[in-house]
């Protein structure tokens, strides 16, 4: 989502004429419904000389949303961005496709190790499905610490002998 916020601010700094760095940090992520960023249009308002909200509406109008946003739009005062769903499927796409089985894996657990204790199937008692579940998260969390970078360990305790 940064190279989305980072376009967002660019765009409204841009056609606002002011400096990147007090639009980025009046950005937000509001509740869901009102977009995935949201400005503020107060603190322009005295070096502007003009009501938020007809800051905000000025910028609306005169922001182009091109393939990043899908609707760019004022609510009063505020300035809310709707990424566009299309460009983050595509882009998410061809980042699995290119990183194949590597997508999403990072070293930030170099040097570190992780425990995980999870169940076997207790070896006195008939196997059941139910016994599977915590065999299976175990699992997963295991492979995702690995994928993390950490050395991961398991342990199982087989059963109560």
């Amino acid at each position: 989502m940064q190279l989305y916020q980072e376009a967002f601010v660019h765009m409204v700094a841009k056609a606002a004429s002011l400096p990147k760095e007090q639009v980025a940090a009046l950005v937000k992520v509001p509740e869901a419904e009102r977009g995935d960023f949201s400005l503020p249009c107060f603190p322009f308002a005295k070096a502007l000389r003009k009501n938020p909200a007809v800051i905000a509406k000025e910028l609306a109008d005169g922001l182009e949303t091109g393939e990043l946003f899908e609707n760019i739009e004022a609510v009063g005062p505020y300035l809310n961005a709707f990424v566009s769903t299309q460009h983050v499927v595509k882009r998410t796409v061809a980042a699995v496709r290119a990183a194949g089985e590597r997508y999403l894996e990072s070293k930030d657990g170099d040097g570190q190790t992780v425990v995980v204790d999870f169940s076997s199937p207790n070896i006195a008692k008939p196997l059941g499905f139910h016994h599977l579940r915590s065999t299976m998260i175990g699992n997963a969390l295991v492979r995702i610490h690995g994928a993390l970078g950490y050395r991961a360990v398991r342990f199982n305790f087989l059963g109560d002998w």
